[in-house]
């Protein structure tokens, strides 16, 4: 006996692992800080969305809800990561990773996106993520985008962190001898913190 699956059977059996499967991973909640722009820190259970976060004190508590704008920073216990918001743009706030803070505090956003049709790529369709990294430096509101490590954009490591570091010309020295590549980034900014005016 042979057994046909057409598309549209193959659409529900899909729909129906996803339920089954991946809804009840991305509906957990994880243990976390929140520091709120005031100040205020709240200790509990906290899920992500595109507005901002759903909080519980405990697993039996009601859930609250807070937009992303009255958010600082949240504390992952459970990945011992720190996300952040911040304007990205003058209008586009986003949640980003916190790596290092000092005179110049330093973030990672990994960004995903699509690409295909009949675009630059020959017409496949696929995936992709860039890195990015954005520095700030005192109050500022808005980060400045330092590097772009990957994707159609990328940007050239020693042109664009000797732009963002320009007013310590030791370390941009360095950076232009090859005394760091791509993946220091870090490393940069920590020499930046504890050598540069």
């Amino acid at each position: 006996m042979r057994i046909v699956i057409n598309k549209l059977t193959m659409k529900k059996i899909v729909l129906i692992i996803v339920f089954l499967f991946v809804l009840p991973i991305t509906a957990q909640y994880s243990e976390a800080t929140i520091t709120f722009k005031n100040g205020t820190e709240l200790n509990g259970l906290i899920k992500s969305n595109s507005r901002g976060i759903s909080f519980k004190k405990d697993e039996n508590s009601k859930k609250l809800r807070y937009k992303k704008k009255g958010i600082d920073c949240i504390k992952m216990h459970d990945i011992d990561k720190t996300y952040c918001y911040r304007y990205i743009k003058k209008s586009k706030i986003v949640k980003i990773e916190l790596l290092i803070t000092g005179k110049v505090t330093l973030y990672k956003h990994i960004v995903y996106k699509k690409f295909g049709g009949n675009g630059w790529n020959g017409g496949n369709e696929g995936n992709y993520t860039e890195t990015h990294y954005f520095g700030s430096r005192g109050n500022e509101k808005i980060l400045t985008k330092i590097l772009n490590l990957d994707g159609p954009f990328a940007r050239g490591f020693k042109k664009a962190t000797s732009k963002y570091f320009k007013d310590c010309p030791k370390l941009v020295s360095l950076i232009k001898e090859g005394n760091y590549n791509r993946d220091e980034i870090e490393e940069v900014v920590n020499y930046y913190n504890k050598n540069c005016e």
